[in-house]
């Protein structure tokens, strides 16, 4: 197993997002490089206008975040995952829509790595996370996420 970092400028990016949006759901992709037994995450692609947003849920139109995906896509980052919000108001607990999207992304990376998924929130002035990822068996585990300020 992985351990998995968050360098600080993609902790402050998701912070914004979150807490410039706390009652609907934002998200988008996470990408990261590896290094032995560390994924780090280096950049994340938010949800441009044409997904959906709202209260409950977010649906990310497809074509425009593999657009913005084959961008970052190097030979030295990778997506790993995605990354969505949930009201201030909500749990960091992944709905039944939520474990069905991991699932379905995990079907296509959980041999290759473990997929990430991270849910965040900001409320009561404090951005807070949770991550997620998939044993062999496709079961949703939660992980251990850490921010860094430089890692070399």
């Amino acid at each position: 197993m992985y351990s998995f970092y968050l360098e600080m400028d993609v902790f402050s990016k998701l912070c914004s997002a979150t807490k410039d949006n706390p009652m609907i759901e934002n998200g988008g992709l996470l990408f990261a490089k590896f290094k032995p037994k560390k994924l780090i995450v280096t950049d994340v692609v938010n949800v441009g206008p044409l997904s959906k947003r709202n209260k409950y849920e977010i649906i990310f139109n497809k074509e425009e975040l593999l657009a913005q995906a084959l961008k970052l896509t190097t030979n030295a980052r990778y997506f790993v995952g995605t990354w969505h919000s949930h009201p201030s108001n909500a749990s960091l607990q992944p709905s039944l829509v939520d474990l069905t999207t991991m699932k379905n992304i995990g079907k296509n990376l959980v041999n290759a790595y473990p997929p990430v998924f991270l849910i965040v929130k900001y409320a009561n002035n404090e951005f807070i996370f949770q991550a997620y990822s998939l044993n062999k068996k496709l079961e949703i585990i939660e992980i251990s996420f850490e921010n860094m300020l430089n890692f070399s």
